[in-house]
């Protein structure tokens, strides 16, 4: 799953960014730069975990 995915697993479900986040056991912080792509301060790539992804996957 990529940034792009990560984003649109959880609109179709009306989910905001800190419920998608509750529902998978992360805080928001670390979903945000998920679905940014990279971190805010330096921009770096974040890869999304495959565990994370698997389980947007499992909720959608």
């Amino acid at each position: 799953m990529d940034t792009i995915e990560s984003e649109n697993w959880r609109k179709p479900l009306g989910l905001r960014q800190k419920q998608a986040g509750n529902a998978l056991g992360l805080p928001t912080a670390t979903l945000d730069p998920y679905e940014r792509g990279g971190r805010r301060e330096t921009d770096e790539p974040v890869p999304m975990a495959h565990l994370v992804g698997l389980a947007c996957l499992g909720l959608s």
